[in-house]
C-alpha cells in the first residue's frame, strides 16, 4: 500500500511540474511578465483584495532568458503605477 501512495505522489509531482514548464516557457518577454503581473492585480481587485504579497523567481527566469533585471522590472513596473494610483489601465 506505501508504494502505490508514494508512485501516486511521485505521480501528482510530476504533473505539478509538468504544469510550471508549460507557463514557464510561456514566460519570455517583458509582456509577457508585465500582463501576467497586471491580470493577477486585476484578478485580485475583483476579488475584493486590498493586500497580497507575491514572489516568484526573477533571477532563475532573468538567467533562463539572458536578461538578468527584466522580469523583476515588468513586475516593479506595475507595482510602481498602482502604487501611483492608477487604477484604469488595469480594465
Amino acid at each position: 500500500m506505501a508504494c502505490a501512495s508514494a508512485r501516486h505522489a511521485d505521480y501528482r509531482f510530476r504533473i505539478v511540474f509538468r504544469r510550471h514548464d508549460v507557463v514557464r516557457n510561456c514566460l519570455l518577454t517583458f509582456a509577457d511578465f508585465r500582463r501576467v503581473a497586471v491580470e493577477y492585480c486585476a484578478d485580485e481587485a475583483a476579488q475584493g483584495t486590498s493586500y497580497a504579497e507575491v514572489s516568484f523567481t526573477a533571477a532563475a527566469h532573468g538567467e533562463r532568458l539572458g536578461d538578468m533585471a527584466m522580469p523583476l522590472r515588468a513586475v516593479a513596473e506595475v507595482r510602481a503605477q498602482l502604487e501611483s494610483g492608477i487604477g484604469a489601465w488595469l480594465a
